[in-house]
């Protein structure tokens, strides 16, 4: 089986659910900022769908950190997941 690493859309939910009470915002704020609808963040936060690159750029503004502490990637091959960053390092053998 190839090596694939693609986003884990559960984790990256739960990792906005976090970020979302951690910041005592609601699904309706972050919908109103990036402009998209509470359905489609609802969709998110459930691993049912995934944000855009524009959409995790925006969101790493809106709760001021880096797009890696948002993003949870896993290894098809293995499952693991992991973050962007660490894949990367994986990828090209730097760690």
């Amino acid at each position: 089986m190839k090596k694939e690493i693609v986003v884990d859309a559960k984790a990256t939910g739960e990792t906005i659910v976090r970020l979302l009470k951690e910041r005592n915002m609601t699904d309706k704020e972050l919908a109103d900022q990036l402009g998209v609808s509470v359905q489609g963040v609802s969709k998110w936060l459930k691993g049912r769908a995934k944000p855009t690159v524009g959409h995790f750029v925006a969101m790493s503004y809106i709760f001021h950190i880096k797009v890696d502490d948002i993003v949870t990637v896993r290894e098809t091959a293995s499952g693991k997941t992991m973050t962007a960053m660490e894949s990367l390092r994986l990828r090209h053998g730097t760690e």
